[in-house]
């Protein structure tokens, strides 16, 4: 299958790549295949189309979806006279990208914060220490400080770029 001919064979061959794509990124390689099946496909496709054309249950498919929802990946359709749920992809890669790229960032901005201000608050209610050991929480301190900075700084870069 060095050089597919077929749509379907097409097709099953971008599945695969975009999932080993997004699995060497630390995606989920399902949940990255299912969206490739959604941006290939012209029309909305159901819980179970997707399920039989990925080869995966049911309930897979409805985990994966949750996720690509969350994303902003794809977007529930509706459909008249249909109890089922049909989705369709979200076409706009830079979008996606930014959106997932600047929550990533801003997840873990949120942690360094945190553990700064925790480490901080440490170092400030120390209470009887040695000269030695207040010179080096002293350069802790610094240290803080500066990724502090770091961290206000990208903030403001991300917010340029969303």
């Amino acid at each position: 299958m060095n050089n597919p001919k077929k749509p379907e064979e097409v097709r099953d061959r971008f599945i695969g790549e975009i999932g080993r794509l997004g699995e060497s990124i630390g995606l989920n390689r399902m949940t990255c295949q299912m969206y490739a099946l959604l941006y290939l496909e012209e029309g909305p496709l159901s819980l179970t189309e997707l399920s039989r054309m990925l080869h995966i249950s049911k309930g897979s498919a409805s985990l994966n979806i949750r996720k690509l929802e969350e994303w902003g990946a794809v977007k529930p359709i509706w459909r008249k006279g249909s109890n089922q749920n049909y989705y369709q992809a979200n076409r706009d890669l830079w979008g996606i990208a930014k959106s997932r790229i600047g929550a990533g960032l801003k997840k873990r901005l949120d942690l360094i914060d945190e553990g700064i201000a925790e480490l901080d608050g440490g170092i400030k209610s120390n209470g009887k220490i040695s000269a030695k050991e207040l010179k080096i929480l002293k350069t802790y301190y610094q240290r803080f400080n500066e990724i502090s900075e770091f961290s206000g700084k990208a903030r403001k870069l991300l917010n340029i770029f969303q």
